[in-house]
């Protein structure tokens, strides 16, 4: 079963990782460490890896993040007059 501190030991691993990239892609790292920081559900217990815990919930955060925009991208032009 996965902790959170093994879940803060890998977000800590991709702080420093991130500080290692070029500066124009430190915003990427950057998210996904937000992605993981905000992945605390109950559902990360069910891993007994910690790595495939962070992956999943990267996977959810990023398809969670996708569907909000795409949302927001099909909302748009129904607000336009016709």
């Amino acid at each position: 079963m996965v902790s959170e501190a093994d879940m803060k030991k890998v977000i800590d691993h991709w702080k420093r990782g991130t500080r290692a990239l070029r500066l124009p892609e430190q915003r990427h790292g950057e998210y996904l460490v937000h992605l993981l920081e905000h992945a605390n559900g109950p559902a990360l217990k069910h891993f007994d890896d910690y790595l495939e815990a962070a992956t999943f919930a990267l996977f959810i955060g990023l398809l969670r993040d996708l569907e909000r925009r795409d949302v927001e991208i099909t909302e748009v032009p129904s607000s336009l007059p016709h």
